[in-house]
This record gives C-alpha cells, sequence and structure tokens, in this order.
C-alpha cells in the first residue's frame, strides 16, 4: 500500500502504514457507520477506504464538524469522482457522485459492505528540494518554489541524463518540469470544488490535494475486485469550505 498525507505550504510529506498502530487510531477500511454514504435512494452505499483522526498533526487538515476524517471512494461505482462534506463523526452528506449505477462485475458480487479493518500509523518521510530525483517525484504536489537556484540546474542536469519514458515530446528537460505531475500518474488534479454553492466551485485548480493513495499489485484484485485494475485515489479539500473530493488516476 501506498498512502501519502502532503502538507503543502510547509513542504512534508507523511507515510502511512497499514498493521502498525497508531495512538491516534488510524484505520483503514472499518464497518464504521456513517448516515449519508448514499447518493441515490435504493442504490448500494458507497465505502469507508480510510479514516483519519485529526487530532494527529501528521493529517494537516481541520474540520470544524468533525474530529474523524473518513476518505470514502465509490468503488462500486468504478471509483467514480464522489464530492461529499463531513457534517460530523457519524455524518457525511454526499455532494456529487459522477455514476448512478453499480458497475457490473466491478467489484464482484461477493464484495464485503465495509473493508476489512486494520490500523494504520502515519510517519513522516523526507522531502529533500536539493535531492533532484526526491525534488522530481514530488514536484506536481510541492513544484519547485522550495529550490535554489542551483537546485533546480541540478534538476534539469537530472532530468537531461536520465532516460525518462514521459519525456517524449518535450523539446527540453525545462519544458518537460513545466508539466512534470508527479506522483500523480496522470498529472496534478486542477478540479474545483465539489458544492455548487461554493465560490471555488467552478474555479480550476481550486481545491488543495492532501491525500493520495495506491493500493500494492499483489493486493489490487483484494480491494477493487478481481475485474478492476490498480488505482490511484487523489483526495482534495476545498480551503474554502472543506467539501472533499475524491477522483481517481489509472495506472
Amino acid at each position: 500500500m501506498i498512502f501519502a498525507v502532503f502538507h503543502r505550504d510547509k513542504k512534508r510529506v507523511f507515510w502511512g502504514k497499514r498493521g502498525t498502530k497508531s495512538k491516534f487510531d488510524h484505520r483503514f477500511g472499518g464497518s464504521v457507520q456513517y448516515a449519508g454514504l448514499r447518493a441515490f435512494p435504493r442504490r448500494l452505499p458507497v465505502h469507508l477506504l480510510i479514516r483519519l483522526n485529526t487530532a494527529d498533526a501528521c493529517v494537516g487538515v481541520r474540520l470544524s464538524t468533525a474530529q474523524w476524517l473518513p476518505l470514502l471512494c465509490a468503488i462500486r461505482y468504478g471509483a467514480c469522482e464522489l464530492g461529499y462534506r463531513v457534517l460530523s463523526d457519524n455524518k457525511v452528506k454526499i455532494l456529487h457522485q459522477g455514476e448512478t449505477k453499480v458497475w457490473r462485475g466491478f467489484p464482484s458480487k461477493e464484495y464485503p459492505t465495509a473493508l476489512p479493518a486494520k490500523p494504520m500509523d502515519l510517519r513522516e518521510g523526507i522531502y529533500d528540494p536539493g535531492d533532484p530525483q526526491n525534488a522530481l517525484m514530488f514536484g506536481g504536489v510541492f513544484g519547485y518554489d522550495a529550490l535554489t537556484r542551483r537546485q533546480f540546474a541540478n534538476l534539469v542536469k537530472y532530468v537531461e541524463q536520465e532516460d525518462l519514458p514521459d519525456m517524449v515530446g518535450c523539446e527540453s528537460a525545462e519544458e518537460y518540469l513545466e508539466g512534470n505531475g508527479w506522483p500523480f500518474l496522470q498529472g496534478p488534479p486542477e478540479d474545483g470544488c465539489p458544492d455548487p454553492t461554493c465560490r471555488l466551485h467552478d474555479v480550476t485548480g481550486g481545491l488543495r490535494t492532501f491525500a493520495l493513495f495506491q493500493e500494492e499489485d499483489r493486493g489490487a484484485s483484494k480491494l477493487w475486485g478481481p475485474n478492476g485494475e490498480n488505482l490511484q485515489i487523489v483526495y482534495q479539500i476545498c480551503p474554502d469550505c472543506s467539501a472533499i473530493l475524491t477522483t481517481h488516476q489509472c495506472t
């Protein structure tokens, strides 16, 4: 499992480790019941993927309405775009769901209503703008503002020397870096707020990416079902109204 939490302004990254208990009781999966998980009457609910305790400074997100931050995913609906608001520690409101019907065979009919609960801990990782490989890997989240002129020059040199498959079509390393979206598989998200009443609803890039999840290949079939490919799940939050948007990018 790859689970990362980003503090974009402070240029910090935290990694989640499933199976390791935290004093804040972070959880992967679990049967915690939230009211409001059904976007449409008589349709199956979306899934609780991860539940974080915002009392942990590693989470980097504060909610005025709740202590616990549920990271939801519409797995049965092809992991479609999902916008929601956390109303309390046991209630959410779905603002937008991209698919209205369950995808046939995704996942299987035997798929659990709740994912098996496992403890999870958050530990700080390293973001070193002086390390070209590190700076490149998080360029889509942090940009290059933290780099000195020499550090950026070293990064350009690193890109020129590496045989990067996604550099095809770029005339220079600088052009490549302008479009670099790592760690996102299909580039940094540029969505607006999922709440139609928010002033950032139609604002491109109005949200802040705060978390990213991707299952290990050997566990992907257990999470997404035998007919589902592995996905990268991206979580963004609105800086104005705290609405959350879940999207996915394909491997």
